[in-house]
């Protein structure tokens, strides 16, 4: 927990975003340039302290072969979107689903 509390100030840095480029040109300078690969490698070293601090060695990979959707669940998304494809817009009225775009569904393995 205490590594966790550490790594917040970090993550917080990361999340302000960038002030954008004012030049006609739209190209970076130097200084933001260098900012970005610094930034860059603060990203990693925070990725690594967080593996480490989960007690993993490298990122975990999903292995998309193995990964099973229940035919209700697409049925339920084809209901709500009437569309096949992916999309995170759910068109509800009175509700905000604009940026809702997870639905969980749990198989129970009984006796």
């Amino acid at each position: 927990m205490r590594g966790l509390l550490m790594v917040l100030p970090v993550l917080t840095t990361l999340l302000v975003p960038y002030p954008p480029v004012t030049d006609a040109s739209q190209t970076p300078t130097r200084q933001q340039q260098k900012g970005r690969a610094m930034d860059a490698d603060m990203l990693n070293s925070v990725e690594t302290n967080l593996m480490s601090l989960f007690g993993f060695k490298r990122r975990p990979r999903l292995d998309r072969s193995k990964v099973v959707i229940p035919d209700a669940m697409l049925e339920l998304y084809q209901r709500q979107t009437g569309l096949s494809l992916d999309t995170a817009s759910l068109a509800l009225p009175g509700r905000h689903t604009k940026t809702a775009n997870t639905v969980r569904s749990f198989v129970h393995k009984g006796q």
